[in-house]
């Protein structure tokens, strides 16, 4: 007999949607899109087979996201010697390097002075790390007043707890109290009296 002529290549067509399963862990946010993968089997006729993949679009990438967020409040004091403190009366700024962080404060009526300094972790910003900042008193003394011109330091240890939470620790340094002192100036009075 002659030999026979080779079996023509026989392929078949497979069709696969993908996609992820999302997850619940926290401050993730999960590529939510399918996509379809084509998968194309032949027979070579010769006891082997060959495949080939398509995929449609980015060729199955999936996007995930993690977010994080946190805050830490740094604390000072504020004295007033020579007479009552009023809340508002002074104005303090919180500084990382030469930069100012967030809009000055002033004090409450009890001496306190609080900084609220958000950390984020995202596509844009990492705070993770450490955090050196300075403490210290805006403006200039009226009339009468002494103002405290030292400089207060301050650091923030930023943590990622891997939930979608950021663990901040803040440690002062030795001394985050202010002292200003009020001695009002000498007037001169003019007493007149008249003898009757």
């Amino acid at each position: 007999g002659e030999p026979s002529e080779p079996a023509a290549p026989r392929t078949k067509v497979f069709h696969y949607t993908v996609s992820e399963t999302a997850g619940s862990a926290p401050g993730y946010t999960y590529d939510g899109h399918s996509e379809t993968v084509t998968v194309t089997v032949t027979d070579n006729g010769d006891g082997t087979l060959a495949t080939s993949v398509a995929y449609d679009g980015d060729g199955a990438v999936f996007n995930n996201t993690y977010e994080a967020s946190g805050s830490a409040t740094i604390s000072a004091e504020k004295v007033l010697e020579g007479r009552d403190l009023d809340a508002g009366q002074f104005e303090f700024g919180l500084f990382e390097g030469d930069v100012q962080v967030g809009d000055p404060v002033t004090n409450d009526a009890d001496g306190t002075v609080a900084f609220e300094v958000p950390y984020r972790v995202d596509a844009g910003k990492n705070d993770v790390g450490t955090h050196a900042y300075t403490v210290r008193e805006l403006g200039t003394a009226p009339t009468g007043y002494t103002y405290d011109s030292s400089v207060k330091e301050v650091t923030v240890a930023v943590t990622d707890n891997g939930d979608g939470t950021l663990a901040t620790s803040v440690t002062y340094g030795e001394d985050m109290t202010f002292t200003n002192t009020y001695k009002p100036l000498p007037t001169d009075v003019v007493l007149e009296a008249e003898k009757v």
